[in-house]
């Protein structure tokens, strides 16, 4: 396994094979001296180019989802006594570092959005990993986003330099915070069992309903720590400071989960086709239905019938207008044999 060395400016170095601490140090001061605040031959920068922010996507999906673990394993530590939580925390940064040192950005596009979004969609991978677990996943989901959630309050307010009462009360509120985060994951993982009719709007519109809702949570979520942070250890903190770029990231995230796991998992609503029964039933129904439009034509035809012939008395009833008329037809023919006879 590859040894990683932690260097003044936050990065890793990969150091050599059969190296002991001290002399992979030294060569890696050899090799990036700019890292230590030295002075290095300048380079040429460059753009960052739509191909290399798709790799840099891909390659950001491990280190978002490391970093989500490492963030909800930083706040459960926080119920250790503080040495052995200190303890921890360094064990799991160190842990975290050397995993996620392989997938380390490219100069230049730490800050791209490919990299950003891959990190992002990386850090949901851990919640939607609990969905076949049921009951007891979903349980470890929301453990996770408790950790996490108080992950964030205890690396934050430590930079901060809050007193340790107003860390361990933004912590608690952190965690209340973080539950929220399995919301958005939930809902993804529960349409997945619902079938989904045929069609390309069909999918369309459940993308954007996960987006919409993993947007909401993770502005209001951004907010919230926010909140926290300017109301205990740093008044001059902006509540709307990031919202939008969480909102951003978050809604683009659901929305591509949910249509991966549509694509890939989804149940397709069944086409029901007819069986012989249901077709037989069918031409019945279709046959009672051409009876009875014969029979209302008839009575219609019946009715005007009526209205021409003598002796017509306005009554509506078709039926009743053909005996009426038949008897005076039949009345008025026998007067006229009666006179004949005189």
């Amino acid at each position: 396994m590859a040894n990683y060395i932690r260097l003044p400016n936050g990065a890793y170095y990969e150091a050599p094979a059969g190296l002991d601490y001290s002399d992979a140090f030294r060569k890696a001061y050899k090799d990036y001296p700019e890292a230590f605040g030295a002075s290095a031959p300048p380079t040429a920068s460059k753009e960052p180019t739509l191909g290399g922010q798709t790799k840099e996507f891909f390659k950001g999906l491990v280190p978002g989802a490391i970093g989500l673990v490492e963030q909800a394993g930083t706040g459960i530590s926080a119920l250790l006594p503080e040495e052995q939580e200190k303890a921890t925390q360094k064990y799991i940064k160190e842990v975290a570092a050397t995993a996620k040192a392989p997938f380390a950005a490219a100069p230049g596009y730490e800050d791209t959005v490919g990299r950003k979004f891959g990190e992002a969609a990386g850090s949901i991978v851990p919640f939607l990993a609990t969905g076949p677990f049921g009951l007891a996943g979903r349980a470890a989901g929301y453990g996770l986003g408790i950790g996490a959630g108080a992950g964030t309050q205890v690396e934050k307010s430590a930079a901060e330099g809050a007193t340790e009462e107003q860390q361990t009360t933004a912590t608690a509120l952190g965690a209340v915070v973080g539950a929220t985060e399995m919301f958005a994951p939930a809902r993804i993982l529960k349409r997945i069992a619902e079938p989904i009719t045929a069609g390309a709007t069909a999918l369309v519109k459940r993308a954007l309903i996960a987006g919409g809702e993993e947007a909401a949570q993770e502005a209001a979520s951004q907010a919230a720590q926010n909140i926290i942070t300017k109301g205990i250890y740093k008044p001059e903190q902006e509540i709307i400071e990031q919202v939008g770029e969480s909102a951003a990231y978050g809604g683009a995230v659901g929305a591509l989960a949910q249509g991966l796991l549509d694509l890939a998992i989804g149940r397709r609503a069944p086409i029901v086709k007819p069986t012989d029964e249901a077709k037989a039933l069918q031409a019945t129904e279709d046959a009672k239905a051409q009876e009875q439009l014969v029979a209302g034509q008839r009575r219609e035809a019946a009715m005007e019938r009526a209205r021409n012939m003598p002796g017509f008395t306005g009554v509506t009833d078709p039926n009743v207008e053909l005996l009426s008329a038949a008897r005076d037809q039949r009345e008025a023919e026998a007067a006229a044999l009666e006179e004949a006879r005189l």
